[in-house]
């Protein structure tokens, strides 16, 4: 099975979508709200990674080859 790099490299080469570039809009947009964005991934490796961890808790419903990414709050922003 290809890395996520390379599946993201082909996502990139078949698709006039950028990945990168939302990438940078998103995290530019995150910004002022205290909140960070992953690096883009691809659906099927987050959900492997879930049902490996968690028992498949909390899947993406996408399709697998779908691309995401995850907003986050920076560490100390919120204090629950």
């Amino acid at each position: 099975a290809p890395r996520a790099e390379e599946a993201l490299g082909a996502v990139r080469g078949g698709s006039d979508f950028d990945t990168d570039a939302f990438y940078i809009a998103l995290s530019a947009w995150a910004k002022p709200f205290c909140m960070e964005c992953s690096s883009p991934f691809l659906v099927k490796w987050y959900n492997d990674k879930r049902a490996e961890t968690a028992g498949g808790l909390n899947s993406i419903e996408a399709p697998d080859t779908a691309v995401a990414y995850a907003l986050f709050t920076v560490p100390g922003y919120l204090d629950v």
